[in-house]
Parts: structure tokens; C-alpha cells; sequence
């Protein structure tokens, strides 16, 4: 039953990844920050579902372990070079994480987890949901950009 979170959980690393190689703007950086408290969420979401947690000793104050981050994508972004095409890319593609989790709450939430984990999950979902208009944002930052003709560099004053 918790093998969708998972794979959405990997699925949301690639996304993660995506978001990364995009650039450094406030708005890529929130978006960065929500797809990645999402991916977390849905970890919390595993544990209140009954599954065992990938971290044991995380809470041991007396352990130096550390152990490898769980549900990871074996992956490399390959996104359009232009930065409108990308952004769109990326959009798209938390849609589809979206619309995944959307479908696996229904089948899941046919039982009743719990208080807690419902809202983790609906939450994990609201991040995605932030991250996608962030991500608009960044759009709409860009569109209203001058082009890049009119923005000539500012000459130093003749000596």
C-alpha cells in the first residue's frame, strides 16, 4: 500500500534535482525548499502508516550514524536550456507528482490512518501545490524582464 509514497518520494528527488539546476532565484530556492519538505512529509506519512523508518538511529543522541538517504533517483536533469522551457518542464512534472498523489490519497484514505497522518499528507500536497506557483512566479518574473538588447551594461564615466 505504501509503495506509491515511495515512488513519488523518488519522483519528487528527481524534482528536487530539476529545481536545482534551474538556478538561484528566491522563487526556485522556495520551490526548491517545498518539493523537499514535501519529499519529507511523505516520509512522515510512511511511519504513521505502519512502515518501518529508514533512519533508526536518527533520534539516538549517543549515535554518530548516519544512515543514506532513503528513496533517491538514480538521475541527472536534462531540461530545456532555455529558461521558460524549463521552468514549464519542471511545472509540468510537479503536475504530475500532484495529480499522483491526489489518486494514491483516495485509494489510501479509503481507511481511516488517522488524523495525523491525513494531515501530513494533505500537506505534503499543499507544498507541491506552493512549489508549482512558485515556480509561476518565477515565470512571471521572467516575462517581465526587459529584453536582453535594452539592458546594456552601465558605462563608467569618461575620465
Amino acid at each position: 500500500m505504501s509503495q506509491p509514497i515511495h515512488e513519488i518520494r523518488v519522483a519528487l528527488h528527481a524534482r528536487t534535482l530539476d529545481i536545482a539546476a534551474l538556478g538561484n532565484t528566491r522563487e526556485i530556492n522556495l520551490a526548491k525548499t517545498l518539493v523537499q519538505q514535501a519529499r519529507m512529509l511523505l516520509g512522515k506519512a510512511l511511519g504513521l502508516l505502519g512502515e518501518a523508518t529508514p533512519y533508526p538511529k536518527a533520534d539516538d543522541a549517543q549515535s554518530r550514524e548516519i544512515a543514506p538517504r532513503a528513496d533517491v533517483a538514480d538521475y541527472k536533469p536534462n531540461l530545456p536550456g532555455e529558461a521558460i522551457a524549463a521552468i514549464k518542464t519542471v511545472r509540468a512534472a510537479l503536475q504530475v507528482e500532484l495529480d499522483a498523489l491526489a489518486r494514491h490519497r483516495r485509494e489510501l484514505w479509503a481507511r481511516d490512518y488517522g488524523a495525523e497522518a491525513e494531515f501530513v499528507y494533505r500537506r505534503a500536497y499543499t507544498d507541491l501545490l506552493l512549489a508549482k506557483m512558485w515556480l509561476g512566479e518565477g515565470l512571471a518574473k521572467l516575462a517581465e524582464k526587459k529584453p536582453a538588447a535594452a539592458e546594456a551594461p552601465v558605462q563608467p564615466p569618461a575620465a
